[in-house]
């Protein structure tokens, strides 16, 4: 918690933030949780391309702190970097089970 808290200073985050990472975290947390699905279910390149492109605009949406007509609300994990205490996860499910969703 804590050296995530000195790498993310602010408490309101913009979309450039969500590139804001040192290597390990970049392999452990995005690299691997991106690519793993489709090196399971070995997908077409394309399908790579896609999805890695939907990963990239998801992430800088949600740390874009807007909520635009027809996609998701980024309010939840604009909660998590107020209080650093809970909303950890994308979908919530991990969330729910460890008590950590507000």
């Amino acid at each position: 918690k804590q050296w995530y808290q000195r790498r993310v200073r602010g408490t309101a985050p913009i979309g450039i933030t969500s590139i804001n990472a040192g290597v390990v975290e970049i392999v452990i947390s995005n690299l691997i949780p991106m690519s793993l699905g489709p090196f399971i279910m070995r997908s077409h390149l394309m399908v790579v391309w896609i999805w890695a492109g939907y990963v990239l605009l998801y992430t800088t949406i949600d740390h874009g702190g807007y909520h635009l007509p027809f996609l998701f609300s980024p309010e939840a994990h604009d909660y998590h970097h107020k209080t650093f205490n809970c909303n950890y996860g994308t979908l919530g499910i991990l969330d729910m089970l460890h008590k950590t969703n507000h």
